[in-house]
């Protein structure tokens, strides 16, 4: 099995901008990512999300020019070579920042898992089944209504309540066992 092709998506956040306080420093941000997608020919993909802050565009440039050539035609099994070849590629030639490789290792962990047949979480040596589940937001505004509804069609049986922070209307989700 070879990794047929690279995709290397850059996104931005469609919502308004955050606040200055929201992001504590630098300024505005829309939070924009990458989405990181390979597929294999043998039709199995991994996909994976980078975070990029302010300079997706930089940092999807980066990906696709060198990363994107560097994992086309290898074989996604072999993570640990994969990551020691890069060392020295990247060393060598490229210097790109040191996140830049993480999105893509995802993506060769997850087409491992769905070649096994496992979720990554067992794959990588499960511990247990279930978690309890904290959803906050790093600034202050009203939830969207989607977020209200959609763990609770998907996950009948949970109790969902709202948990206030310190002084401020109520915006934050925790899952309750």
């Amino acid at each position: 099995m070879l990794i047929r092709s690279v995709e290397v998506r850059v996104c931005r956040n469609p919502g308004e901008t955050t606040s200055q306080d929201g992001m504590r420093a630098g300024g505005n941000s829309n939070f924009e990512f990458l989405i990181v997608s390979m597929k294999t020919d043998s039709g199995i993909e991994g996909h994976s999300l980078g975070f990029a802050g302010r300079g997706a565009n930089m940092a999807g440039a980066i990906a696709a020019s060198a990363l994107k050539p560097f994992f086309e035609g290898k074989d996604p099994l072999f993570r640990e070579q994969l990551w020691q070849d890069f060392r020295t590629y990247d060393r060598w030639w490229n210097h790109v920042p040191i996140y830049s490789y993480g999105p893509f290792d995802i993506c060769l962990w997850d087409i491992a898992g769905k070649l096994c047949g496992l979720p990554l979480y067992k794959l990588l040596g499960a511990y247990r089944d279930k978690i309890p589940v904290y959803a906050s937001r790093l600034y202050s505004q009203p939830l969207p209504a989607p977020l209200c509804w959609i763990p609770r069609t998907t996950m009948p049986g949970r109790r969902w309540r709202r948990k206030p922070k310190s002084g401020t209307p109520t915006n934050s989700i925790r899952l309750a066992e």
